[in-house]
């Protein structure tokens, strides 16, 4: 029966039985399914295509274009000469005698360091090396007879202050010079408040929101202290400020400044107890007192009092050795999740001290001035032998609030290098530019990207015109790490202030090197 059952009248050459039907189907449904892969797979590929086709603009080719011109026939051994005659040890050389003295903008160190720079690029072979020159408004701390700027505990008018951060000094040669400015934050306004103290994680608006809000703690009086980080030192003023604040100070965490494990120096690189940052607290960067035009000695400089960019309470910054001293005496209710950091403490939010601290206040001792002083930009210039009018721009500051090591006379120790190397290759007449290779030290950039702001406000017409690109260099080495920094767009936009900004982009010197072949636009 089953054969029977099994049997079918079907033409000739089609299958006579169920079984050798079922197979021919089986093979019929790869192939359908084989075709609905395929199609599917033609329409995902499809899709594919269309969703991840490139996002450039139109804007973004011609950019494309122009840089592919640009870079058109350039003789690439020349770049890897460059790079093959650059001298590490006179690097380390440069470094070395840069920053034998403290060089903060506007002092003698820092005008001598100015011309030193012009006058090594003049020896190195370059076509000409200039001193720009601008009067700026600058901040300095307290010197002479002016009290030390420093945070006290006090009681009833009577201070005891820390000495530690002061004092104790782990390069004693260097940290002891008596040209060494005293830990301050720029343009701070000077003063003496004196307050219960109170800690608000980063100084963020939502930080002092969750103390009134969360804790019912009213901050009107008090003196802040803050993690650094997160906020500019001087928004973090600005947000006390608006709570009735009327001091803050700011403290650089472990848990954001160094790593678990991490030895911190003399043994290691990481920050040390002692270790105390300064900083600028303008809010919008540029010479204050000429927003949008040079601060030229001619220019017309708008009164102190109409100048809105500074901090409105007093700010001072300290070690967090001195911050553990206090914030281990904290009273209130221990801080919410996520504002802890990694001092050996319990972090508590205060208001005011426990124990035999308990009827302490603290006192913030502001002592800082501001006056008008003359810095330098140092430019200069290898000329083109194609195209001289147009320009190949490396920058660095050469400025710095101490000594400078990393930050950023390193840029400077390579940049003497740089300008040796390739003024080499022009005394033996083996190279000139196709373009004009500009060279810029920055002067004043601590204090706000004073330099090279003003430059821009000055040549602005001239660089937008003429620059073809800009290669800027700022901590080239940090410990045992590099970076490399170029400005994508130079002159960038105006905005609303009237302030010209700049885009930057890290790279690392490996993409620099094989990807942004820079040597290829000279």
């Amino acid at each position: 029966m089953e054969a029977e059952y099994g049997t079918i009248l079907l033409a000739s050459g089609q299958p006579k039985t169920v079984e050798e039907g079922q197979k021919t189907m089986s093979k019929g449904r790869y192939i359908i399914l084989a075709v609905l892969c395929g199609t599917v797979a033609l329409a995902v590929g499809v899709i594919i295509g269309w969703f991840s086709k490139s996002s450039l603009t139109e804007e973004d080719r011609v950019a494309l274009d122009k840089f592919r011109a640009l870079v058109r026939g350039a003789d690439e051994t020349v770049g890897n000469t460059i790079m093959d005659e650059i001298d590490s040890e006179r690097i380390r050389e440069n470094l070395r005698e840069l920053t034998k003295k403290p060089h903060m903008a506007g002092t003698a160190p820092d005008h001598e360091m100015a011309e030193l720079i012009r006058q090594t690029w003049l020896d190195n072979g370059l076509d000409e090396a200039r001193l720009v020159p601008y009067d700026f408004l600058l901040s300095y701390p307290p010197m002479g007879e002016m009290g030390p700027n420093n945070t006290a505990v006090t009681v009833d008018g009577t201070d005891f202050e820390f000495e530690d951060t002061r004092t104790a000094h782990i390069e004693p040669e260097l940290q002891g010079d008596p040209d060494a400015p005293q830990f301050f934050y720029a343009f701070s306004p000077p003063g003496n408040p004196v307050g219960e103290l109170v800690f608000a994680n980063y100084g963020r608006p939502q930080d002092f929101e969750y103390l009134e809000k969360n804790a019912s703690i009213n901050c009107t009086g008090k003196i802040a202290i803050v993690k650094y980080g997160r906020e500019g030192r001087g928004t973090k003023a600005t947000n006390a400020a608006a709570v009735g604040a009327v001091g803050i100070i700011i403290y650089p965490d472990p848990a954001d400044v160094n790593v678990p494990g991490g030895q911190v120096y003399p043994d290691g690189w990481f920050l040390p107890g002692t270790g105390v940052e300064r900083g600028s607290t303008l809010s919008d960067p540029g010479e204050p007192l000429t927003p949008g035009y040079p601060a030229t000695d001619y220019a017309y400089r708008k009164p102190l009092g109409d100048v809105d960019v500074f901090p409105p309470i007093p700010i001072l910054p300290i070690s967090y050795n001195d911050a553990q001293e206090y914030l281990l005496r904290l009273s209130g209710e221990e801080v919410p999740s996520g504002w802890n950091g990694s001092l050996p403490i319990t972090y508590r939010l205060g208001p005011g001290f426990t124990d035999d601290w308990a009827a302490r206040e603290v006192r913030i001792n502001v002592y800082t001035n501001t006056t008008i002083q003359r810095v330098y930009n140092v430019i200069g210039m290898i000329k083109g032998r194609v195209e001289p009018d147009r320009y190949v721009m490396f920058g660095n500051h050469y400025d710095a609030w101490v000594q400078g090591a990393i930050d950023d006379t390193s840029s400077t120790a390579i940049s003497l290098e740089l300008t040796r190397v390739m003024g080499n290759l022009l005394k033996e007449e083996k190279w000139r530019p196709r373009r004009s290779v500009v060279f810029a030290a920055w002067g004043a950039e601590e204090f706000g990207l004073f330099g090279s702001m003003e430059y821009v406000e000055q040549y602005a017409k001239l660089l937008g015109e003429r620059l073809v690109t800009y290669v800027n260099m700022d901590v080239g080495v940090a410990g045992s790490y590099v970076t490399l920094r170029y400005i994508e767009r130079c002159l960038a936009v105006l905005n609303s202030n009237g302030r010209y900004y700049f885009f930057t982009l890290l790279l690392h010197p490996y993409i620099l090197q094989t990807h942004f072949r820079w040597y290829s636009l000279i």
